[in-house]
């Protein structure tokens, strides 16, 4: 039969206490990690649609410069003809 004298039960108390200690404190960061990685999922998405709105903005400026060269050129032909 298993028996444990007083000082090992201390012990074992003692490990377990700590382990508890250790699982709520691991509990504690997972739930600040998963916190923090919705926060930048979040700021990953706003990032992202920044960037579609900056790409659009210069997709317009490049096209707008390239309509505005065509035109440059087309009445530099006229000119010369």
């Amino acid at each position: 039969m298993f028996c444990l004298q007083e000082s090992n039960l201390g012990q074992v108390t003692k490990d377990l206490n700590d382990g508890l200690e250790q699982q709520k404190n691991l509990e504690e960061q997972l739930k600040h990690a998963k916190e923090e990685m919705i926060m930048m999922r979040e700021r990953l998405s706003n990032l992202e649609e920044e960037n579609k709105k900056i790409n659009h903005t210069a997709d317009v400026f490049v096209d707008d410069i390239v309509n505005m060269f065509e035109n440059l050129l087309q009445g530099y032909k006229r000119k010369k003809d």
